[in-house]
């Protein structure tokens, strides 16, 4: 984990059999679509890059000023904006 003055790194990496681009893509990949979200979430992103053979390496770039998130609230369903 890194961090700036604006900004925090995160970086998990293992040494297995790699993910694809095609595998991270996939549309039924949930854990890696509720990482992303959340980073989203923050105002942040994820990359995710693997070599055939050699592991994977996921990052997380989080700007610490807080994102504004849209959040449904009341009964009126209208969004409100908050920050984290």
């Amino acid at each position: 984990m890194e961090r700036t003055e604006d900004r925090v790194v995160l970086t998990v990496a293992d040494n297995g059999r790699g993910i694809t681009k095609k595998q991270s893509d996939d549309g039924r990949a949930f854990g890696i679509i509720g990482m992303r979200e959340r980073a989203h979430l923050w105002g942040g992103e994820l990359h995710i890059k693997g070599s055939r053979g050699k592991g994977t390496r996921v990052t997380v770039d989080v700007p610490l000023r807080p994102a504004k998130i849209a959040i449904r609230g009341g009964n009126k369903g209208a969004p409100e904006e908050r920050r984290p």
